[in-house]
């Protein structure tokens, strides 16, 4: 079992977290319409890039109780801390850009830049750095 000497915290966990996601992730995408083994690699880097935005800020900000992962990607709580506002927003804002920018797919397919999964990848990373505005904004002004 890998351990971090500094906290006893086991690397099993944020593996096993990391995997999950990717997994579900490859399924949902493929649910929603994408080639599953035409496009394996496009589709599973997708995957890899979806799971890494959204549980890799959850893994390190996060304790690593069920609980507290469930009250803050499913919206539970009332109230936040600001640790738990930036994984939720980062986790709303991540899923929204990529569902926009799966939209992008249906307009034209003979555009380099429109082909599954670019638009995906662009939409994901711009809600990333939307959630980073929220927070810093929330954190400025609120």
């Amino acid at each position: 079992m890998w351990l971090n000497m500094a906290t006893g915290n086991s690397f099993i966990f944020p593996g096993l977290v990391l995997s999950g996601g990717i997994a579900v992730f490859y399924v949902i995408a493929v649910l929603f319409g994408a080639p599953i083994f035409s496009q394996f690699y496009e589709t599973m880097l997708w995957s890899t890039l979806m799971s890494s935005l959204i549980f890799i800020p959850c893994l390190t900000l996060l304790q690593w109780t069920p609980n507290e992962w469930t009250e803050t990607l499913l919206f539970i709580k009332s109230r936040y801390t600001m640790r738990q506002f930036y994984c939720a927003v980062n986790a709303i804002a991540v899923l929204t850009g990529s569902w926009i920018g799966a939209a992008v797919l249906l307009l034209d397919w003979d555009t380099q830049w429109k082909v599954w999964p670019i638009p995906c990848y662009i939409g994901s990373l711009l809600g990333g750095v939307v959630s980073l505005l929220i927070v810093i904004m929330r954190r400025l002004f609120w």
